[in-house]
């Protein structure tokens, strides 16, 4: 037979419930399930507090979950058999403790997974699940180098090289040989370090858009060059590393040659400076109707599409988003899961898409609430709205193409 000993504190606003088990050798796998049922039945008695989210953690021989502040689900549990009755367990007890006059759930019904699950580490799960291995490499004062390893053909790919030796030395930490750099677009902070690392490894090669030279609209003529590229890429090409094929996608108007790549197996969408947490890039070429095609085209990929975006941009984005969809109780969520990870110091890249398309402003603009406050209906004139707003951080008077 086996013990179950249960605690329940109460600090602050949190109360929080521990469950320890004891028993001879091969009762794990009793008592694992007893625990997640036993803490869904103590959440349903719970569900008349003001108790609103949810955070576990686990040992060998207890789980613990919390309800109340501002707690997200973190940790892992060792039962690796028992993760997924122990995820259904927190969100089902987030659902039941939500259901009571006043509470708010952290993790809101409108976005599933919950938040928390959709940013950062927890939402590179799906990368790693198809078999490659990641590493998010901080780079400059606020970019990110997604670099990416496949380790049953030894491909390994660069998205975007902000800093040459801040990506070398993270591959010799990995002990990865580096065969492809993607760039998306032609910034410094996106090339500064192809040559540095095709000198370092020879047999690497270089992918980006086609070079050029074009006058933007808002004015000057701009040279779109990426240094030692090997391979010129435009729409409907592909690019392959290890086993898995990757779509190229132009997605201008942040700059006029602004490609991403999208891996349809994973699925994952490497998105450069086209769209972010939360936010989009700033429209250089003056081509609002090119940048909002262009975020119309990503918009169009699942849900479940794993984002990888180049800049840690999200809180400046989340304050804004909420000037602009104060009632959107789903960013709410994911408001309080940025504010979280950052105080952390955590990554808030990667992105789910299904959770942009529920919160990210730049590509709502089929949100009843934004074309209100934008006095638009067209999906260019509530963007271009939008953007002028964040760009000079007054509301402007009507939007303007």
């Amino acid at each position: 037979s086996s013990l179950l000993m249960v605690r329940i504190g109460r600090a602050n606003d949190s109360v929080s419930i521990s469950i320890s088990t004891s028993g001879p050798p091969g009762s794990s796998r009793v008592t694992a399930r007893l625990r997640v049922l036993l803490v869904l039945v103590i959440a349903a008695c719970l569900s008349h507090s003001s108790h609103s989210s949810c955070n576990l953690h686990s040992n060998p021989t207890s789980s613990t979950f919390v309800f109340g502040g501002r707690s997200c689900y973190s940790g892992s549990s060792p039962l690796q058999p028992y993760r997924m009755w122990t995820r259904r367990a927190v969100i089902l007890a987030q659902q039941v403790s939500s259901a009571s006059p006043g509470a708010r759930s952290f993790s809101s019904a409108s976005l599933s997974p919950p938040a928390i699950e959709g940013m950062g580490g927890r939402a590179g799960a799906a990368v790693q699940s198809a078999g490659l291995q990641v590493a998010l490499v901080p780079c400059r004062d606020d970019n990110y180098c997604p670099i990416l390893h496949h380790p049953a053909s030894g491909d390994t790919m660069i998205v975007d090289t902000p800093d040459g030796k801040c990506i070398k030395a993270a591959l010799d930490e990995h002990g990865w040989v580096a065969t492809h750099i993607f760039n998306t677009h032609h910034h410094f902070d996106h090339v500064e370090g192809n040559l540095f690392l095709k000198s370092a490894f020879p047999g690497l090669r270089i992918f980006g858009p086609r070079n050029r030279k074009v006058e933007y609209m808002a004015g000057g003529i701009h040279e779109e060059i990426i240094p030692g590229m090997d391979q010129e890429l435009s729409e409907g090409d592909t690019v392959k590393f290890g086993d898995i094929t990757g779509h190229v996608l132009e997605v201008g108007g942040h700059t006029d040659g602004h490609i991403a790549y999208y891996f349809p197996s994973v699925p994952m969408l490497m998105s450069g400076d086209a769209l972010f947490n939360m936010g989009c890039g700033r429209v250089f070429t003056g081509n609002h109707a090119q940048m909002q095609a262009s975020l119309a085209k990503l918009k169009a990929l699942p849900d479940e599409t794993v984002v990888f975006c180049a800049h840690e941009y999200t809180t400046a984005n989340a304050k804004f988003a909420l000037e602009v969809e104060p009632n959107n109780e789903a960013l709410k969520d994911r408001v309080e899961c940025v504010n979280a990870l950052r105080a952390r110091k955590e990554a808030t890249v990667p992105t789910l898409l299904g959770h942009e398309k529920a919160t990210n402003p730049f590509i709502r603009w089929d949100s009843p609430e934004i074309q209100r406050v934008s006095g638009a209906s067209s999906p260019l004139d509530v963007f271009t709205f939008v953007r002028l707003w964040k760009n000079t951080g007054k509301k402007p008077a009507a939007a303007s193409v």
